[in-house]
Order: C-alpha cells, then structure tokens, then sequence
C-alpha cells in the first residue's frame, strides 16, 4: 500500500499537480476504509482458508454485492446481460480456482472472505461517486494514501525484515507499483465511465489472466476444468461487452 500510493502520487504530481489538492475531501474516507478492510479481510481469508477458496469466495460476491449496492444508493439498475454474464464468469471462477484442489472450508475463512468482497464492493461503490466530482487519478492518490496512513501502524507492528532482501523488495515493489499503482489507475479510470456493477464483473478476468500467466511464465499445464472455466469467464465478459450501452450508462429501465 505505501510503494502503491508513492507510485500514485509520482503519478499525480507528473500529470497534474493542482488536481491534487481538490481531491482531499471527506468523501475519500469511505473508499479509504473499503481498501483498508479489503487488504485485511482478504490476506487473512487466504491464509486460513488457502487461495481457490479465498479468492473465489471474495472476488465471486464482490460483483453481486457492487451491482446490488450500486442499484439501491446510485440508482444504476443493471442491464439484463449483467446478470447471465455474471453468472457465467462466477462459474467460470469455480472451475478455475475449486476444481481439482483440495479445499481448505474454514468457517472463519470464508467469512474473512466474504468481508473482502462486502469491503471491494464498498470500495468500488464509494470511488464511483469519488470520481465523479474530482480527477480520478487524483481521487485514486488521495484514497490510496489516507489507505496507506491508516494502515502504517499495522506495518511497523510486524516482522519488515523480509523487505530488506532483494526478493522481498521485488516483491513488494510489485505488488505495490503494477498490482496497485498502475491497476487501480486502470480501475479509476474505467469506473468514471463504466457503471459500479459491470466494472466489477470485468474484474473477475483476474483469475483468466492468472491461469495464463501461470501456463506462460512458470510453464504450468491447464486442465480441463481450467480451460472450461477460461472459456466461461470470457464469454460472460463478452456478453457484457456486447451488450453495454455506448454512452457507459448501466439502466435498463425498458420502454412505457
């Protein structure tokens, strides 16, 4: 979270400097917040309940709850192809992270998980009113660093040594600058124009690309379940593509 939000901020200030400044407002709290408990609920439901289980749990009810948040506070009632894509993509997400593994229920797990996707939903939800009041990279910054601040007590709290070897500051630059910096400049980015309930079911390309990464870069093979579920995740993901309005507008109010 602290290399994510310098990345952000480096970002913020080389693009535009005086967006920053109307960016801090109250309104960064609460997507603050949602990124504080989603980092914690999520890490701490993959170590008890292991990864497949975890992910899919947390990443698979973050949509449903984003589309259903988004219906009743911003009026953004989903489209009816939402609801088959997602579906699809959810199945997809089972047959590629459950199938084949040995699955690790742990009650206190899945509730840790189940708190990740309630935590991203607030998340997504509380940024797409963000940004539509400020720059999203500067709205992105500011949130990300609050984020940061809030969780530094925690990091001085625990065993740092691991950041003071090259693997370790590797990793961590990794997680903080690609997974963090440069995807949720993507994720604000798109969410100014895309609707809280489809931004969040293109998320669940994340295990897709995964699984891809996985066969590319450390040579794994894909099983059967893992293409079935590739395949599912990309047609859902096409059926909402296809199916999404022009203008980025998520109603599907019909016609009197």
């Amino acid at each position: 979270m602290l290399f994510g939000a310098a990345g952000l901020l480096v970002f913020a200030l080389a693009q535009d400097r005086h967006e920053l400044k109307p960016a801090v407002r109250p309104k960064a709290i609460l997507p603050a917040l949602g990124m504080v408990a989603y980092q914690l609920c999520f890490f701490s439901a993959v170590r008890k309940t292991g990864v497949a289980v975890g992910t899919v749990v947390a990443i698979g009810t973050a949509p449903v709850i984003a589309g259903s948040l988004a219906w009743v506070f911003l009026k953004e009632r989903p489209i009816k192809a939402w609801f088959v894509a997602t579906a699809l993509a959810l199945l997809g997400c089972i047959f590629l992270l459950v199938f084949g593994r040995d699955l690790n229920t742990n009650p206190i797990g899945i509730a840790l998980a189940l708190g990740a996707g309630f935590s991203y939903a607030t998340y997504a939800i509380t940024t797409k009113n963000f940004v539509s009041e400020v720059n999203p990279v500067a709205a992105t910054t500011v949130t990300f660093s609050l984020a940061a601040a809030l969780m530094l007590p925690l990091l001085l709290l625990s065993d740092v040594g691991w950041l003071f070897t090259v693997r370790g500051l590797l990793v961590a630059l990794h997680l903080g600058i690609l997974a963090t910096t440069v995807a949720y400049l993507l994720f604000s980015k798109g969410i100014s124009t895309t609707p809280v309930a489809s931004a969040t079911t293109f998320s669940l390309a994340e295990p897709v690309t995964a699984a891809l990464l996985a066969t590319i870069v450390l040579g794994e093979h894909l099983t059967g379940s893992s293409i079935a579920g590739m395949l599912l995740v990309m047609s859902g993901l096409i059926i909402l593509i296809a199916n999404s309005p022009a203008d980025g507008s998520d109603s599907d109010r019909g016609t009197p």
